[in-house]
């Protein structure tokens, strides 16, 4: 598995400014406060997932593989660093066999606001 970790990502987590009228304002920092650089495995979705993410007009469905770390949660953003495209988190992360060693993360394009 090791050997398959090539594509290199950032975790973004988020921090919240409320306004002056107390909306919530949310901005998307590093993870890691030396802003560090991660590697996972990263599969697109193909088959019947991929028929399936179409028909529900889900778009850049992947599964990624990366090194344990519980600071990781479904409200964090991952950011491809070969192309700066982010990436939600749709699902909880998984904890591969419960071992704290693997965790799989389910992710989406992101939309931008226009």
């Amino acid at each position: 598995m090791a050997g398959d970790l090539r594509t290199r990502i950032r975790i973004l987590r988020p921090e919240d400014h409320p306004t002056a009228g107390n909306h919530r304002n949310t901005e998307y920092i590093p993870l890691y406060d030396d802003d560090r650089i991660v590697r996972c495995r990263w599969v697109t979705a193909y088959g019947t997932e991929a028929v399936t993410a179409s028909s529900l007009k889900i778009r850049d469905l992947a599964t990624l593989t990366l090194r344990y770390d519980p600071r990781i949660t479904a409200d964090c953003v991952v950011e491809r660093v070969d192309n700066g495209v982010q990436y939600e988190i749709i699902s909880q992360p998984n904890d591969v066999g419960d071992a704290h060693r693997w965790l799989e993360l389910k992710v989406r394009g992101r939309v931008k606001a226009r």
